[in-house]
């Protein structure tokens, strides 16, 4: 018996013939609605034996062919198909490949859906994920709330590959929700409200780890661990105790002396906590003091921004200017372990680095005196390829054996900088979210989107993002373990 009903829908006065495929989900039928009427997902109200809801199953409610159903909502301007044919990918030549991949695709905003698009820019920032995601093979209609997130996210990232504009993430936004209904919030005038960033990004996370994409991807790539001893000065012949734990992701601290990130991190890798002392037999004042012990290759710091005012009750937000390096060297967040195991790559790997700077200025000068085009990798020559191929190998035999076997770890301790996410605004409930990408094939440039718009910037732009006003400031940073290459 075949899945697909034909049935009437019927939306303000008119009617429209539609094809009803009962294996489909409640989302994905919503989408085919909005391509149809033009009513988004968000303002539909369908009525079929009462009001549908995404979680329901189409198969279960008896629809007949021929079927009337009703559709209440405010229609908006029906999605255009594009005015040339579709050509894709794998079929373009190399022009066409060039123009495609000029400017990325932007995202539209659904209702207050700047914090999920940001997200998703982010995280897209991330090659070996997109890579792992194609080899996921569960099916949206998956009964696990986290896969059906993890299948919508592939899907997006394919429809966004295929798209020449903007895209809207409507799947992924219905799995997000249904995933973590805290994303499903209206506000008293029926609108999705604004969320934090942070956890939409904490929450995507979870469900990639939770789903073990592309061989646990999450837990190789994005996973770093922190050594903690906890002591007391009050009793110094107690022994102190150490624990581990994962993190993906580090929290920077922002107070009133906060100038830089490094510093930010180091005063939350310090607590000090008060609770009973077994050989004082009463409490005592304990200190934490963490270090990385193990560096993943994608490293996300969060700084610390936004926090509780109860005489106003509610979440504010800390403008302070909080610098950040273009490159992080994150040995001194270490553990002397480790720092003893990536210190010989780094070292070397930094004198390498201002070799290849001071080669790569004397060629642009160079090329610039003869008016040939410098941008992207345009001013390296044959020979500078060869010398490069040349020190990766030599750099990767400095690498700690333990670090080796350990795939997705960072073995140098340097990281270069590859996306930001941004707050604009004062207030945690409102205000707007951007992200910031570095440009893949132009790395003097960014790319900055802004929900659907997407422009090209130089990298000086991304300076003022370190904060000091309501402009957009670093809320969320992802770090990428520098190649060797």
């Amino acid at each position: 018996m075949s899945s697909v009903i034909p049935v009437t829908i019927k939306h303000a006065g008119k009617s429209y013939p539609f094809d009803l495929d009962t294996n489909e989900t409640v989302p994905e039928f919503r989408e085919k609605l909005y391509s149809v009427t033009g009513v988004a997902p968000p303002q539909q109200k369908v009525l079929i034996k009462g009001q549908l809801k995404d979680g329901m199953d189409l198969k279960k409610l008896g629809i007949k062919e021929g079927q009337a159903i009703t559709l209440i909502g405010t229609a908006g301007e029906i999605p255009k198909a594009p005015v040339m044919k579709t050509k894709f990918i794998e079929d373009m030549d190399e022009s066409e490949l060039a123009q495609a991949f000029k400017v990325p695709v932007g995202l539209q905003n659904l209702g207050n859906t700047c914090y999920m698009n940001s997200t998703i820019q982010v995280l897209r920032q991330i090659p070996e994920l997109a890579e792992s995601l194609t080899t996921f093979n569960e099916s949206i209609s998956s009964m696990s709330p986290d896969r059906r997130l993890v299948a919508s996210l592939r899907d997006l990232y394919a429809g966004m590959d295929k798209s020449a504009t903007e895209y809207p993430p409507l799947l992924f936004w219905q799995m997000l929700r249904t995933y973590r209904p805290q994303f499903d919030q209206q506000d008293n005038r029926g609108h999705f409200a604004q969320q934090d960033a942070e956890e939409c990004w904490s929450s995507v996370i979870q469900a990639l780890k939770a789903s073990s994409v592309g061989d646990h991807f999450v837990d190789q790539y994005m996973t770093g661990k922190l050594s903690t001893v906890t002591k007391t000065l009050e009793a110094p012949n107690e022994e102190p105790t150490t624990r581990e734990e994962n993190f993906n992701n580090l929290t920077c601290s922002i107070n009133a002396t906060t100038n830089y990130l490094t510093t930010g991190l180091k005063e939350g890798f310090t607590q000090q906590i008060e609770k009973n002392s077994p050989t004082l037999g009463r409490n005592a004042i304990y200190t934490s003091t963490s270090a990385i012990s193990r560096a993943p290759a994608y490293l996300a710091v969060h700084l610390n921004r936004f926090f509780w005012r109860p005489d106003i009750r509610k979440k504010t937000k800390i403008m302070r200017r909080v610098k950040f390096p273009f490159e992080l060297d994150a040995t001194e967040l270490m553990t002397d372990e480790l720092r003893a195991k990536v210190r010989p790559l780094n070292l070397r790997l930094r004198e390498v680095e201002k070799d290849r700077l001071e080669r790569m200025n004397v060629a642009k000068r160079t090329k610039r005196d003869k008016n040939e085009e410098v941008e992207g990798e345009n001013w390296m020559s044959e020979e500078e390829k060869k010398k490069r191929l040349e020190e990766a190998q030599d750099l990767e035999k400095l690498i700690n054996e333990d670090i080796k076997n350990d795939v997705g770890a960072c073995a140098s301790g340097v990281y270069d900088l590859q996306a930001i996410l941004t707050h604009k605004g004062s207030d945690a409930n409102s205000g707007h979210y951007m992200a910031y990408c570095r440009n893949p094939n132009k790395p003097e440039s960014w790319f900055k989107f802004d929900d659907a718009k997407v422009t090209e910037i130089k990298e000086e732009a991304i300076v003022p993002l370190e904060g000091g006003g309501e402009g957009p400031i670093a809320y969320l940073l992802l770090y990428k373990a520098k190649p060797l290459k």
